[in-house]
């Protein structure tokens, strides 16, 4: 049957009533008809090719035009072909049946059969007024074969229309597991009928929902795209034939290459959000679900394979740039145990990995599951034909997990050119092979697929969803004291103080609205640097400090003291050491312990040289040209509970401060002699006189 004349056959329980009703009334009256006959009215009985009963089959040279019509009014005819096997041998046009949709040759075509494509359920259309099917059927000179099908009378419907709308623009951007609403409210059936039935169909492997009626929400729980489709019937029992496509396409889950890590406290640590968008295609992709183990059985080889029917029939892979990738999610615990190969549909293959690269691990690899496998974290890498990064078996890309040092995830060469791949079908089956050829170590294997040009299959849906990695408010670290980078949203940095562990969270949001995150754990340890001096961290001049180590050890044992006392002065070792430092003025000092474990921790501290004595002033001009401006007591910033008081000639006092700093810049007193004290927190006095002048000769 060819879509687009007729494009579904419903044939109503009351339809087939009237049909019923026809074969029980005509009963032994029915009859088997010839395509020999130039018109036919019946709504019960057979067609036959000009052989007739007996199967005898039809001849060479024929050519003979047929009319069949219902002979009861308002019905249509319906052809069922249970036998359809034209021969093909002989010169072109070869052995044939055309079919019109009306009542002769110049009607619609509903389509041209040869050899054994059977026309199956061919029906007049409800626009054929005459419900009447025309078959025009020619053989050549070479062959015989055989047709037959069954004559059923039906009443046609006109199909109501389905009109729906979803809560959001097509296509429809959501999560995993969002809902979405859709609304066939508008639907509508012909003139005198109504709609009463709604079977919506979500493309997701969910049930047809038949009971929700016009207005229905369906969550989608898994990525990728589906075409929602609507089912309405009719109190005729019609059903429209115009399809209603809704896309929906669910966000894939981003790629995020977050490490664990262990940090010496006391530095600052940084925090990257490395994420990668994940693109969803409808090319098929060996997701496993739950990891499967890829166990240490030693000359074992696991196979895994993906059937490709998308690309056009017949292709072939002729430009090796036209393969994208071959990628695989795993762990494992030793590469250098591993084979891996690829094989293409008719049996060429390439070897992706041959051992090499020694223990280094693949993933996130668990390291102490050699009795009970436990799946560990699997890792994304692919080998591409324009990887710059090495082979596998290279190691010149690691990182360091949780359990061990690997590979880093990323594009690697191939051990074999790719291009030993030219040649192989597109469609077919690619086996995956993976073989452990020593024992101990194992590992999981969690997904893996292949990624051609998309100009190999342009009507093939795909799509990748964008990551907000630009703005705050759409990547972001958080956690305990995280400092964020307010120009690079994936960074940030953070400085452990306690033992122990923290976890930071990295969230990200994608351009369907969906928000993702994943997390680190950091684990601090490592001595913390702390000190006290003695006696203060004021001492006069000529008067040497003690520094007492008050380090903490945080489960490790200090093992060096780096005592730094500022340029000019040697520095120690000593774990407590006693100073003198002459020059006057504040010193800072910095300690460094190193437990031993490698971490350091460093703590600074000023200490402040007091001078002996204090010089008075005799003169200051305060006339705001920056040179003697204020009344200085020349040391007097280094000894604090000072007190000062100044009086004009006629005893009158005109400015005090308790812990003076040498600020004071009268802008108000008159040129003249003014008399001060001056008093230190030990006892010692300054009393005398400083002259004021605006202008200094």
């Amino acid at each position: 049957m060819t879509l687009g004349i007729t494009t579904r056959l419903h044939l109503s329980n009351r339809t087939m009533a009237v049909v019923t009703g026809l074969a029980l009334a005509t009963g032994a009256f029915s009859q088997a008809y010839t395509i020999t006959e130039p018109s036919i009215n019946a709504c019960v009985g057979a067609l036959l090719d000009s052989g007739g009963e007996g199967a005898s089959g039809y001849s060479d040279n024929e050519d003979f035009t047929t009319t069949i019509c219902a002979d009861a009014p308002d019905l249509s005819i319906s052809l069922n072909f249970s036998i359809f096997n034209l021969n093909t041998d002989g010169n072109a046009p070869i052995d044939q049946l055309v079919i019109y949709d009306g009542p002769d040759v110049s009607s619609p075509v509903i389509g041209v059969y040869q050899g054994s494509n059977s026309p199956g359920i061919v029906s007049a259309s409800f626009a054929n007024t005459s419900g009447c099917l025309t078959l025009q059927f020619t053989s050549n000179e070479t062959g015989q074969g055989l047709f037959a099908a069954s004559i059923l009378c039906y009443t046609p419907c006109e199909p109501p229309t389905a009109v729906v709308t979803m809560s959001e623009a097509a296509p429809a951007l959501i999560c995993q597991g969002e809902t979405v609403s859709f609304d066939a409210t508008a639907s509508f059936a012909a003139q005198g009928y109504n709609v009463v039935s709604y079977a919506w169909d979500f493309a997701d492997g969910s049930d047809i929902d038949v009971t929700s009626g016009a207005l229905v929400n369906h969550a989608f729980e898994e990525p990728g795209e589906y075409v929602v489709q609507i089912v309405i019937t009719d109190d005729n029992e019609c059903d429209n034939n115009n399809l209603i496509d809704l896309p929906v396409w669910v966000s894939t889950s981003p790629l995020f290459n977050l490490n664990d890590t262990s940090v010496c406290l006391g530095n600052e640590v940084p925090l990257w959000g490395d994420v990668d968008p994940v693109t969803w295609t409808a090319l098929p992709n060996a997701d496993f679900g739950e990891a499967i183990p890829l166990p240490d059985n030693v000359g074992q080889t696991f196979s895994t394979e993906l059937t490709y029917t998308v690309f056009e029939s017949g292709s072939t892979l002729q430009d090796i740039n036209d393969l994208l990738g071959i990628c695989v999610d795993m762990e494992h615990t030793f590469i250098g145990d591993l084979v891996i190969q690829i094989v293409c549909p008719n049996g060429q293959s390439v070897t992706l990995h041959e051992q090499g690269g020694g223990g280094m691990f693949v993933g996130d690899a668990n390291d102490a599951d050699d009795v009970d496998p436990d799946p560990g974290i699997c890792w994304h890498y692919c080998w591409t034909p324009t990887a710059t990064w090495g082979t596998w078996a290279d190691v010149l890309h690691t990182v360091t997990a949780s359990q061990g040092t690997s590979l880093e995830p990323g594009d690697y060469q191939s051990v074999n050119s790719l291009t030993g791949l030219l040649g192989c079908p597109l469609n077919g089956t690619w086996t995956f092979n993976i073989t452990d050829n020593w024992s101990i170590d194992n590992g999981f294997i969690c997904s893996w697929g292949m990624s051609f040009d998309p100009a190999l299959y342009p009507d093939l849906t795909s799509f990748t969803p964008t990551l907000g990695l630009s703005t705050l408010d759409s990547a972001f670290w958080s956690g305990n004291d995280v400092i964020l980078d307010p120009n690079d949203p994936t960074h940030a940095h953070i400085n452990l103080t306690e033992p122990g562990t923290e976890v930071y969270t990295f969230s990200v949001t994608d351009n369907f609205g969906c928000t993702y995150t994943d997390q680190i754990t950091v684990t601090g340890s490592g001595p913390l640097a702390q000190f006290t001096v003695s006696p203060s961290t004021t001492v006069p001049q000529g008067a040497p400090f003690t520094f007492t180590d008050q380090s903490i050890a945080n489960g490790t044992t200090i093992v060096d003291w780096d005592w730094d006392f500022g340029p000019g002065l040697p520095g120690s070792g000593q774990q407590n050491p006693t100073v003198l430092i002459e020059e006057p003025g504040e010193h800072i000092v910095t300690l460094t312990v190193t437990g031993a474990d490698g971490c350091t921790s460093t703590i600074q501290m000023s200490v402040l040289v007091a001078p002996a004595d204090v010089v008075a002033p005799n003169v200051f001009s305060p006339n705001n040209d920056n040179q003697n401006d204020a009344l200085t007591f020349t040391n007097a910033q280094y000894f604090n509970n000072n007190y000062l008081q100044v009086f004009n000639r006629w005893g009158n006092k005109v400015f005090e401060s308790t812990n003076y700093k040498n600020t004071w810049k009268p802008n108000d007193l008159s040129e003249g002699t003014y008399y001060y004290i001056f008093r230190m927190q030990d006892g010692r006095e300054w009393a005398g006189h400083v002259t004021l002048v605006r202008t200094l000769q």
